[in-house]
Parts: structure tokens; C-alpha cells; sequence
């Protein structure tokens, strides 16, 4: 990753110029924290930023606006969505804070995502189920608070199912697949995350739609030349998460998932 990256060898560099009677480690030190100070700019460019991102996040195309509840009759939403019996949100992590609502206690992308589901939720048939993933070390897991923040929004206690024991993507996947039992899922991420776990969907044999939440980017470039320009801390966050997904893309054709 960008910052850990940046950290790493920027502090070797320092601990080798100091090394003053050894003039070759000091012209290496020298490099490399030129080296960090480059990838920290380059990481925070809004332009950078866009070109590693926009990719990932236009994979998939959005689910509309579906503005009435759930209907039968209702032309407007699409029969691919229709057909889901389940909507499987992903996991994002949460702060286990007892003051705070389970709401609040979710991360960004985790409100974002769940707001998605809710969203899909509410236009489909009273019997179609959510599913909340995650794994939480000491407290409530990711999908108890998950859960609980749904009940809050009105979501009925019996169309949720949790899975408390899922500690990553393949996990929850794969247990989805169990849950499933072939029928189709509509699939909560972020949609920069998207494309890696509809691969693994794939892999996995899960019937998912994609229904991307969390947005990083605007769909439209409207920037132009104007963001090679810009340095700012949205852009290194963009920046940073569009090269995690690209790491966990190697990680999978390593282990033969892709």
C-alpha cells in the first residue's frame, strides 16, 4: 500500500544517510527517500487517482432509482433484480462503540452499502431475504452490528440472516453459496471492490447481480486536465483502495481463484 510503502523505505533511507561513514548507504538513502516522497505524490494526484479507480468502479452499472415499494406489478425494476431471493451485503467494519447507534458504529462504506441493500430491499418480494457477513474479534461481529442497524432503519427481524463467522471476501462467498442454494443474489459492495468479488462470485458458482454502492468517483470526467493538478487526501484514500483491490486480484490468480 502507498502510505505503508512510503513509511517503510522513507525511514530505511533516513537510518542509512545517517550512516555518514558510509557514503554509498547515504546515496542510497538518499534515493530512497526520493522514492517515497514520489509515491506520496503520486498516490494523493486527484488525476492518478482517477485513472487507478474509474476502471474498477465502472465495471458494473448502478442499480437505477426504483422509487415505490415493493410491487408486483411495477415495471421499474429490472427482472433480473426481481428474480433475487437474497441481498448479500459484504462486509466493512464497524467501531465498537456502545454510545454510538449500531448505525453509526458502521464504517463509511458500510453505511453506504447497507443503505444500498435497504434500498434494493424495499422493492422486492416480503419473503426475499438480507444477509449480513462479518467477523469481529472481541465484541458484536460486523453482521450482528449490520443487523441490528437494519432493524433500526425498519427492516424486520426475520428477513435477516447473519454470518458471523465470515472473516473475508471468499468466506462470504463461499458461505452465501451454502445459503443460497442456487437462487440468484443481488451483490452489496463498494463498487470499486466489485469487480474482484463478482470474480469470485464466479469462481464460487454464486448466481450474483451486481449492485454497486460507495462510489469513490463521479461517473463523468468533468476534472478533465485540471485534476493532474490536484493533491488531496480523497484522492490518496482513492488511490490507496484501488491498489488493495489490484493486490487481492494477484492474491486470487496466485491461489487459482481467477
Amino acid at each position: 500500500m502507498p502510505l505503508q510503502f512510503a513509511l517503510i523505505i522513507g525511514v530505511i533511507g533516513v537510518v542509512f544517510i545517517w550512516l555518514r561513514k558510509r557514503e554509498k548507504l547515504a546515496r542510497i538513502g538518499r534515493v530512497m527517500i526520493t522514492l517515497a516522497v514520489l509515491v506520496l505524490l503520486l498516490a494523493s494526484n486527484r488525476g492518478v487517482a482517477i485513472r487507478l479507480a474509474r476502471p474498477l468502479e465502472s465495471a458494473y452499472a448502478p442499480i437505477p432509482e426504483l422509487k415505490s415499494a415493493f410491487d408486483p406489478a411495477n415495471p421499474a425494476v429490472p427482472a433480473r433484480l426481481a428474480a433475487c431471493k437474497y441481498v448479500l451485503v459484504l462486509g466493512s467494519g464497524h467501531a465498537d462503540d456502545p454510545a454510538r447507534s449500531r448505525i453509526n458504529q458502521l464504517s463509511n462504506s458500510g453505511r453506504a452499502r447497507l443503505a444500498e441493500a435497504l434500498r434494493i430491499l424495499r422493492v422486492l418480494p416480503p419473503d426475499t431475504k438480507l444477509i449480513v457477513s462479518g467477523y469481529h474479534l472481541r465484541g458484536p461481529s460486523h453482521a450482528q452490528v449490520s443487523a441490528e442497524a437494519a432493524e433500526s432503519l425498519g427492516i424486520d427481524p426475520g428477513r435477516i440472516i447473519r454470518m458471523d463467522e465470515a472473516r473475508d471476501t471468499d468466506d462470504e462467498i463461499r458461505t452465501a453459496v451454502e445459503i443460497a442454494n442456487g437462487a440468484p443474489v443481488a451483490l452489496v459492495t463498494s463498487a470499486w471492490h466489485m469487480p474482484r468479488a463478482m470474480h469470485m462470485c464466479g469462481h464460487h458458482k454464486l448466481d450474483a447481480l451486481a449492485c454497486p454502492a460507495d462510489y469513490l468517483l463521479p461517473s463523468s470526467d468533468s476534472e478533465g486536465a485540471l485534476a493532474w493538478f490536484r493533491f488531496e487526501l480523497g484522492a490518496f484514500e482513492c488511490s490507496s483502495k484501488a491498489i488493495r483491490e489490484r493486490i487481492g486480484r494477484l492474491f486470487l490468480l496466485k491461489n487459482s481463484i481467477l
